[in-house]
């Protein structure tokens, strides 16, 4: 049976929903992938599976507890992103070419990508990110299983695949610095002269990208979406009201993704939070410090 594995963006608490999402699926035997594809927050974890890198030891890594072995990966959960909010941006857009994209060929282009390019400049670092997957990998240029990272290329607004056949060529820790360049928060990632920005400006999982790939089973990890929505979760706060709004707006992109994959043949297994993980993350995806909350609501057994 080939199986691949989708690993969504999410921020800092989505990546900390996801570590606890993948323990819970290697307690069901669900640990070996014949592909793992990642965005954004996504793409870390990506990375470090393919690096050989199993679940228990990055939940471990989440509470505090060092990699196993010789990996010696210094990073800093709460403070390796900067904080819960951005570094003032650049008050200017931050790809005009993008936005000309849009207004020439608005039909061609997502509205979501236009307003990425309108987004001001972000001035965050991701060099403490790359450095940590770098230390992952132990200094190797990919990681020796097969794995694919998405950005977006900021003049254009087309998905990058890095890893994948024909993609420009990049070391796997520039690749995930790229797709985590979110737009306003973080500077671009120039690699070749070319600036990326986050893969989920575009798709939140790129799911999309396995159609027709000849897969038996793809498991989706969706940190951002609901499906279906729960009428449990009822936030007070503005900000939890506005990040559940862009949830509604993720989830139905996220299903027609997955159905155009099944409608290959392939079985797809989408997990996205549920109501406690929604109270968990609260309205900042950012916010470090509901991080271990996140995480051990998130561990939590499902039903099936």
């Amino acid at each position: 049976m080939r199986r691949a594995l989708v690993l969504g963006a999410g921020g800092v608490l989505g990546a900390a929903w996801e570590t606890g999402a993948l323990c819970r699926l290697a307690d069901e035997g669900l640990d070996r992938w014949d592909l793992v594809v990642g965005t954004s927050a996504g793409s870390v974890l990506a990375a470090l599976l393919a690096a050989g890198i199993p679940p228990q030891a990055l939940r471990d890594h989440q509470r505090g507890l060092p990699l196993p072995g010789d990996v010696a990966v210094d990073w800093d959960h709460d403070r390796g992103t900067g904080g819960p909010r951005p570094v003032r941006p650049a008050l200017r857009p931050g790809s005009p070419s993008l936005v000309a994209a849009g207004l020439r060929r608005p039909r061609a282009q997502r509205p979501l990508v236009t307003l990425v390019g309108l987004a001001p400049r972000g001035r965050g670092s991701h060099a403490a990110l790359a450095a940590a997957v770098e230390a992952a990998l132990g200094g190797a240029a990919w990681a020796p299983r097969p794995v694919w990272v998405c950005a977006l290329d900021y003049r254009t607004g087309r998905r990058v695949v890095f890893g994948r056949e024909g993609a420009p060529r990049a070391r796997l820790s520039e690749a995930v610095a790229a797709s985590c360049s979110l737009p306003g928060w973080y500077a671009p990632t120039v690699l070749d002269g070319v600036p990326y920005v986050d893969g989920g400006s575009l798709s939140s999982t790129s799911v999309g990208l396995l159609a027709g790939a000849g897969y038996d089973e793809v498991v989706v990890l969706a940190p951002t979406a609901t499906a279906p929505p729960s009428r449990y979760d009822r936030p007070r706060g503005l900000e939890a009201r506005l990040e559940r709004r862009w949830r509604r707006h993720v989830t139905p992109f996220l299903l027609r993704e997955v159905a155009a994959v099944e409608a290959g043949g392939t079985r797809v297994r989408v997990e996205t939070p549920d109501a406690a993980d929604l109270e968990a993350v609260g309205g900042n995806l950012m916010d470090p410090r509901r991080r271990l909350r996140v995480l051990d609501t998130a561990l939590r057994p499902r039903r099936r």
